[in-house]
C-alpha cells in the first residue's frame, strides 16, 4: 500500500482527500509547511499532494523546500488547488511539481492521476536499482579482471611475477635504455640438484623450497630490484642501473644466503645451493642475445662446480667468499 503525504491547511479538504483515497493508500496529513516536510522526511510518503494557499510556507516553498533535499527530491508532487491562474501553474512546475489538479476535483481523475505518479515513480526505483545491480556488477567485474591481471602475471606457487611479467618489464627497461642511456644488470639463478628434493621429499616440499628460496632472494635484492621465477627451479633479477661489480655483489650475497639457510619439511633439515650468472646490458645490447648468453654463463657454472657466480660475458667463475 502506497503512503500518500496530504497536505492542506484545510481540515475538511483533508478529509475529502482521505475518503477518496484511504481504502487504497495509506493517508498521512500535514496541515502546514513545516510539519509537512518533517513527515515527508520521517515517513518518505510515495506521493505528496499539496495546497498552494496555506499560510506560512506556501505550496511553492514547500516543493523547493523539498526538492532542494537529496532524500526527498524524487518524490513526486501533486500540487491540488483552487489557485486557478495560469502564472500559478507554470509556477507548480518551476518548482518541482509534478502535476496540477484544480479544485474542486472528480475523484475517479485524482486516482488515475495518482496510479500514472505511482507507476513511474515505481519504475523510476526499478531503473535505480537495476542501474546500481549494473555499478556494482561492473565493479565486481572490474575487480575481478585486476585479479585475473595480477593471476597471469603471477607464479602461483612463489607470488613472484612470472616469466610473462619480467618479459614486459625487462622490454619497458629497455627501451628506458634506449632513450636515457646507461645499464641494468641480469641475475639468472638455477637451485643446484632441485630434482633430487623433489625426488626424495615429495613436490610439496619443492614447493616449499621454492618459496624460501623467493624470500632469500627478495631480501636481499630490496624493491628497488626486480624478481621473478623465470621457469621451473630458476629466477631472474633485473637490477636498473648496476655495472658489473654490483651485479656480482648482489648475486654472491644470493648465493650466500641460500647456502646458509636451513631447509626444514616434516621434521627433516637439509640444504641447498645455487649457480648463478651474471650479465650487464646497455642500450645497444640485444635482448635475445643476452639471454643466450646468460643462460651459456649458467650452465657453464653447473658443470665447473655449481654453488658459484659465473660472470657470463668471460665465463670467468667468481670467487666466493
Amino acid at each position: 500500500m502506497a503512503k500518500i503525504l496530504v497536505v492542506d491547511d484545510s481540515p475538511v479538504e483533508i478529509k475529502i482527500v482521505r475518503n477518496f483515497l484511504q481504502d487504497r493508500h495509506e493517508i498521512i496529513e500535514a496541515q502546514e509547511g513545516n510539519r509537512a516536510l518533517e513527515l515527508a522526511a520521517a515517513c518518505q510518503p510515495d506521493l505528496i499532494l499539496l495546497d498552494i494557499i496555506m499560510p506560512g510556507l506556501d505550496g511553492f516553498a514547500i516543493c523547493r523546500a523539498l526538492k532542494s533535499r537529496s532524500d526527498l527530491a524524487d518524490i513526486p508532487v501533486i500540487f491540488i488547488t483552487s489557485a486557478t491562474q495560469i502564472r500559478d501553474v507554470v509556477e507548480g512546475f518551476r518548482s518541482g511539481g509534478q502535476d496540477y489538479i484544480i479544485k474542486p476535483f472528480y475523484a475517479l481523475e485524482l486516482q488515475a492521476r495518482i496510479k500514472v505518479h505511482l507507476e513511474l515513480r515505481q519504475s523510476q526505483k526499478t531503473l535505480q536499482q537495476y542501474i546500481l545491480q549494473m555499478e556494482q556488477k561492473n565493479e565486481e567485474l572490474k575487480k575481478m579482471m585486476e585479479k585475473l591481471e595480477i593471476s597471469a602475471k603471477t607464479d602461483y606457487v612463489t607470488g613472484l611475477a612470472n616469466r610473462r611479467s619480467m618479459m614486459e618489464t625487462l622490454q619497458q627497461e629497455m627501451e628506458r635504455l634506449k632513450r636515457e642511456g646507461g645499464q641494468c644488470a641480469l641475475i639468472l639463478g638455477d637451485i643446484d640438484n632441485f630434482k633430487q628434493v623433489n625426488d626424495t621429499y615429495g613436490h610439496e616440499c619443492g614447493d616449499m623450497v621454492l618459496k624460501t628460496v623467493s624470500a632469500c632472494m627478495r631480501s636481499v635484492l630490496g624493491s628497488q630490484n626486480y624478481l621473478a621465477r623465470w621457469g621451473g627451479e630458476e629466477f631472474l633479477m633485473l637490477l636498473p642501473g648496476a655495472g658489473l661489480t654490483e651485479a656480482k655483489q648482489r648475486a654472491e650475497q644470493v648465493r650466500a644466503a641460500i647456502a646458509k639457510q636451513v631447509f626444514l619439511y616434516r621434521g627433516r633439515e637439509f640444504s641447498l645451493t645455487i649457480t648463478l650468472s651474471v650479465i650487464v646490458l646497455a642500450a645497444d645490447s640485444e635482448l635475445d642475445e643476452s639471454m643466450r648468453v646468460l643462460d651459456n654463463g649458467l650452465y657453464l657454472g653447473k658443470r665447473c662446480s655449481k654453488n658459484c657466480v659465473v660472470d657470463s660475458r668471460d665465463g670467468v667463475v667468481c670467487s666466493r667468499e
